[in-house]
């Protein structure tokens, strides 16, 4: 989440996010700085980079935004929302703590929340009940911030129901779920109209169920991205068929032909694709597949990561690439460097070759030490067409 957001937003623990804050404040003399202003001075306490943060360093300050709480009226409203701006749960009490505190008169039942990640952490041997019932709870709190900006959920532990009163949710633009089951996700998406954003990881949905019993989304992505995620043809019209001419940046990872699905649907607006480990076993005996990423008009930016991509399946390639990106296995970078010296895509501005931390990284040193002549080569004929080449490594 820490790239998504501006400015130092608070991770916080359990412990520290579930603190009542709703005592009255002590009356006392205190400067009268417009709100705005003492929110942006409580945001500079902490390093703006999230990699300097430290338990201690953020333990202290909790202790501030707390004793902020307590100065006067003025001071209690801006602190409490830089304290409760973004918070991780992942234990059954800490939401019952959290919903009692948002239930409380000082809140009214709203809670400030930009950001909630639940990530639920449960013994080997959890209770049935307990499982189910952190799932409720999670989504009892969802519908008590109006203002979320971000919302992820592991494990599949967000459920939500048809009864439920729901805000309109203006600011939520980005939802990632793992292991969701949809139609328990699904009475929330007619309600976020502004998502630019899902990603979604081992989840699943029935569209027969879906189509006869909820309303489907309305909202209009830009980036989207499935991990290992089966997709029929009707679960992909009720998902994304709002966003058919809006998403520009589709990632996919282990999907397999059901990637043809997907690009049925919102193939005329996809500008970024990136494929991950799908040319594989079931790609193989799936040339349609292959197709349809040929018809790709639109297609600026292409990545392809996966130990069985041949580059004879781009020949075909409909559209006008500015960024073709890959993993540099010995064998493939002998055949792009034909691909390239044929005048394929005349448009290519850039080559990347990402080095991963062990296979790609591996068989880039595999490649150096069995002859620098084929990097070299592929350098020349980059130079001679004018591509650039970058080498990037994992951060």
């Amino acid at each position: 989440m820490q790239q998504h957001t501006k400015g130092a937003m608070i991770e916080m623990s359990d412990k520290f996010s579930l603190v009542e804050t709703s005592q009255d404040p002590i009356i006392s003399p205190s400067p009268r700085l417009p709100a705005e202003i003492l929110s942006l001075i409580l945001s500079r306490i902490l390093p703006s980079s999230v990699k300097l943060w430290t338990t201690h360093l953020l333990r202290d300050f909790i202790h501030v935004l707390l004793s902020c709480c307590l100065v006067s009226k003025a001071w209690c409203g801006p602190a409490r929302e830089m304290l409760y701006k973004s918070i991780r749960l992942s234990q059954l009490e800490s939401l019952y703590l959290l919903l009692r505190t948002v239930r409380s008169e000082s809140f009214g039942g709203h809670c400030p929340a930009f950001a909630l990640h639940f990530r639920p952490s449960f013994p080997d041997f959890a209770l049935i009940k307990d499982i189910r019932k952190f799932a409720t709870l999670a989504g009892e709190i969802v519908v008590c911030c109006p203002k979320l900006l971000f919302l992820t959920g592991d494990c599949g532990l967000l459920d939500f129901t048809s009864t439920m009163s729901y805000p309109r949710y203006p600011f939520l633009t980005y939802l990632k779920v793992s292991e969701q089951n949809l139609k328990f996700l699904a009475p929330l998406l007619p309600h976020l109209c502004n998502l630019k954003s899902f990603e979604m990881l081992q989840s699943c949905g029935d569209s027969d169920m879906l189509n006869d019993c909820f309303e489907p989304p309305s909202f209009k992505l830009s980036k989207l991205s499935i991990s290992r995620t089966k997709l029929s043809p009707g679960l992909c019209k009720w998902l994304f068929a709002s966003s058919s001419e809006s998403v520009e940046s589709l990632k996919v990872e282990e999907v397999g032909s059901n990637l043809q699905h997907l690009i049925e649907v919102m193939g005329g607006s996809v500008r970024e694709l990136h494929i991950k480990s799908m040319f594989h076993y079931e790609t193989k005996s799936d040339p349609e597949s292959i197709k349809v990423i040929s018809g790709l008009a639109g297609l600026r930016r292409l990545r392809i990561d996966g130990w069985d991509f041949k580059t004879e399946h781009l020949l075909n390639l409909q559209s006008s690439l500015e960024t073709f990106a890959f993993s540099p296995y010995v064998a493939r970078v002998r055949e792009l460097r034909t691909l390239l010296q044929s005048g394929w895509q005349p448009s290519l501005q850039s080559l990347d070759l990402h080095l991963g931390p062990f296979s790609s990284l591996e068989s880039w040193g595999v490649l150096e030490r069995a002859s620098r002549q084929w990097q070299d080569e592929l350098t020349q004929t980059c130079a001679a067409r004018g591509i650039q080449l970058n080498e990037i490594c994992p951060t």
